[in-house]
């Protein structure tokens, strides 16, 4: 049985220590000394478009790009991570926690909890696909070679052998990407009309070419192969930034990479102004 629950800002504010976290909303002034202690730079991940997100203690704080010709990236607001979280992503909208037993997923001061039982079994977070390019309350991830989707409608959750089931052209359950293979992360990727998953190694991160609905009869999908991206070596992580750029953390800043077809290689971006971490901690 699923249990969809909705609490709101003022309810957690009377129940002493909450169900859920309240989140912080913080003035787009403030810097973020808090990396300067805990900053878990690895799990660095995208939010909303252009934002991005860093679990630092009990918190994620969020930062929006830097304004015209400010170079320092603005902290807008901060979400205390719930006990027991295992994996933290967002979409669009919404942040999602994943923990053991269920999903929440937090939007301003509403949340939803998507609970796991026989029907929902709980997603291994090596498989989990992250940040989808959705605004809704879903979970994608891998299970047997083919893509598996929790969504729900605003009451019920729902199973698809998709991310969508009117998504895939052909071959929607012929594996292409070996769930065995020792990756750490997966996200969904999109590059010229073209939709991808792309798989983080230890190393490199790998793209594998899902034929869609949406993608035209003369498409030319990148060859994957080609797609490969090399960590550098004292890279701490990497993480997909707005469905199709390459955020590279290291432990004083992060930086941003494009792919540049006409030259058929990855090159940093220099619309994206790098994220200084200069004083930060790193948690490898």
């Amino acid at each position: 049985m699923i249990y969809v629950t909705r609490l709101f800002f003022i309810f957690l504010l009377w129940i002493p220590g909450g169900l859920f976290p309240v989140q912080r909303v913080l003035s787009q002034e403030l810097s973020y000394p808090e990396l300067a202690t805990g900053a878990d730079l690895p799990r660095t991940f995208n939010r909303s478009h252009i934002y991005i997100a860093i679990p630092t203690a009990d918190y994620v704080y969020t930062y929006a790009p830097p304004k015209d010709t400010s170079d320092v990236w603005r902290l807008i607001d901060s979400a205390l991570i719930p006990y027991g979280t295992i994996g933290i992503d967002g979409n669009i909208r919404k942040l999602h926690f994943l923990l053991d037993d269920r999903i929440i997923y937090q939007e301003y001061s509403v949340y939803d909890t998507l609970t796991f039982d026989d029907k929902f079994i709980r997603i291994d977070p090596r498989l989990w696909v992250r940040t989808p390019y959705s605004t809704e309350r879903d979970v994608y991830f891998m299970e047997n070679g083919m893509q598996i989707a929790y969504y729900s409608d605003g009451e019920d959750w729902f199973i698809s052998d998709s991310m969508n089931p009117r998504l895939f052209r052909v071959n929607k359950t012929t594996p292409l990407l070996d769930e065995q293979e020792p990756f750490k992360k997966l996200y969904s990727f999109h590059l010229n009309d073209a939709w991808y998953i792309a798989a983080v190694h230890r190393d490199r991160v790998s793209f594998h070419w899902y034929e869609t609905v949406h993608d035209s009869l003369n498409i030319q999908a990148e060859k994957p192969a080609q797609l490969t991206f090399e960590l550098p070596q004292d890279a701490l992580s990497v993480f997909v930034y707005d469905r199709c750029y390459l955020g590279v953390v290291f432990s004083n800043n992060i930086l941003f990479y494009q792919f540049n077809t006409e030259e058929g290689q990855w090159e940093p971006n220099s619309r994206i102004k790098p994220f200084m971490l200069t004083g930060a901690t790193a948690n490898k």
